[in-house]
């Protein structure tokens, strides 16, 4: 089974997007331009996803919350198929997936696949059991952020233009590539400090 979810690959001037080439920057664009009312609406989705997310993550019975989750990502997945970047997923394969996996069972799953990893008790060979388990707490990890990240982006890129817009900015490449590293910095990662949906 292909585990990969909305994946990214880089090659000279073209980016790789779930299989479609495009244009280095053209998903960057796109997603500058998804409406504030958009995002609003996928943060409701968020929401309801993210409290299945801390629920797994904690490591307990995640079963009662599974139906409002599912429901919540098929919702986010029905905004994302009419906005770019994201409409050029493979919607219909993503939405089998999220059907497949968001089930009480995988919840379970994933609660004994977390203490086992712990625990250090997980035997490799058992890792393939646990893979349905493992795209739900995926599906969660990045449907639960996303318009968290999307606002955050958005934010910071906006920021960094008006900055190398403005009079006292280096031009040169060095230049842009030290502002920019001053927004997203190499070190960055999703903490409980900066994770979670839009306030």
């Amino acid at each position: 089974m292909n585990q990969e979810l909305m994946t990214l690959d880089f090659w000279q001037d073209t980016v790789i997007y779930e299989g479609k080439t495009l244009p280095v920057g053209a998903l960057a664009c796109d997603a500058l331009n998804v409406p504030a009312d958009t995002i609003a609406k996928m943060n409701e989705q968020c929401e309801k996803i993210n409290l299945l997310l801390g629920i797994l993550n904690a490591g307990q019975d995640a079963s009662a919350l599974c139906p409002i989750a599912t429901e919540a990502a098929l919702t986010m997945l029905d905004i994302l198929s009419q906005t770019p970047p994201f409409s050029y997923m493979n919607i219909s394969k993503h939405r089998e997936r999220i059907e497949k996996v968001f089930t009480v069972d995988n919840a379970l799953k994933y609660v004994e696949f977390a203490i086992k990893a712990a625990t250090n008790s997980l035997q490799f060979e058992e890792i393939q059991n646990f893979a349905d388990a493992m795209m739900l707490q995926r599906y969660t990890a990045v449907f639960g952020h996303l318009a968290y990240s999307l606002g955050e982006y958005q934010t910071a890129m906006l920021d960094f233009a008006e900055q190398s817009d403005g009079n006292e900015a280096d031009r040169t490449a060095e230049g842009f590539a030290k502002m920019f590293g001053t927004y997203f910095p190499p070190e960055f990662s999703i903490t409980e400090g900066n994770a979670g949906c839009l306030p």
